[in-house]
């Protein structure tokens, strides 16, 4: 293999990297422009650091130098650029919550940083069926998209301080929490729950064409809802077989006893 060839899902990381870059310095102006700019471009890096993955697994270049440097960029593009973007928001936004925007931008930046490390460190092999946690980039995207999604007619009666912390923390806690998480539909026709996944990504990226603002923030709270609602029938399955297997232990006491 050419080491150009192995070098083109490393291109698609420092896309990440500029991307996140490009977000920390739009934040920086501190304008309402700025903001929505700053989030479309964390939106921006996540895509490019989904096509790193796609593209290490197509040319079967993934290494554990790949691995590194996608996890420092992502500590940047999924954890510094929002963390500053939450931290800015608030404090122009949310004056109510402007003693508390240090604090939780920095938790936000932590749990990335975390979910990062953990991931690095139970990896074996490079190919996932899912994620434990939510991934850094939905994460991420769903406190970004919020942003963008205020300016929306849809938050024209609810006031920004009474979702964007909560959104901003319960992403953090996600992230670092054991709730399963699907990773991106392999782009093949075959079985009927990837089938599923392509359709429904699909359809997302046709209404995010045209109302991108609208559809991102909701559909990465569809993501988000989904893992919970998951584990929590998954948690609930358990609970019933373990009393079940429980019952025929005692009836097993019981006759033994007899």
């Amino acid at each position: 293999m050419s080491i150009i060839t192995q070098s083109i899902p490393s291109v698609f990381t420092l896309g990440n990297l500029f991307m996140g870059m490009l977000s920390m310095i739009n934040t920086m102006e501190g304008t309402e422009e700025g903001f929505v700019r700053a989030a479309w471009f964390i939106v921006a890096a996540a895509i490019f650091d989904t096509l790193d993955g796609k593209a290490s697994r197509m040319l079967n270049s993934a290494s554990k130098f790949g691995v590194e440097l996608d996890s420092i960029v992502d500590a940047c593009s999924f954890g510094i650029a929002p963390a500053l973007l939450t931290y800015q928001y608030m404090l122009t936004y949310l004056p109510a919550w402007s003693a508390f925007a240090f604090p939780i931008a920095f938790i936000s930046a932590a749990c990335v940083t975390l979910r990062l490390a953990r991931f690095n460190v139970q990896l074996v092999g490079f190919s996932k069926s899912s994620f434990t946690g939510m991934p850094s980039p939905m994460g991420a995207g769903l406190v970004a998209t919020f942003v963008a999604f205020a300016n929306t007619d849809f938050m024209a009666n609810i006031a920004a301080e009474h979702v964007f912390p909560y959104v901003v923390i319960i992403a953090a806690a996600l992230m670092v929490s054991s709730v399963k998480y699907d990773t991106m539909p392999k782009l093949s026709w075959s079985g009927a729950y990837n089938r599923f996944k392509l359709v429904v990504l699909f359809g997302f990226i046709g209404l995010a064409i045209f109302y991108p603002a609208e559809v991102f923030f909701p559909m990465g709270v569809v993501y988000m809802s989904f893992g919970l609602v998951r584990s929590a029938i998954h948690l609930f399955r358990s609970e019933d077989v373990d009393e079940y297997e429980e019952s025929l232990d005692a009836d097993e006491s019981e006759e033994a006893i007899v």
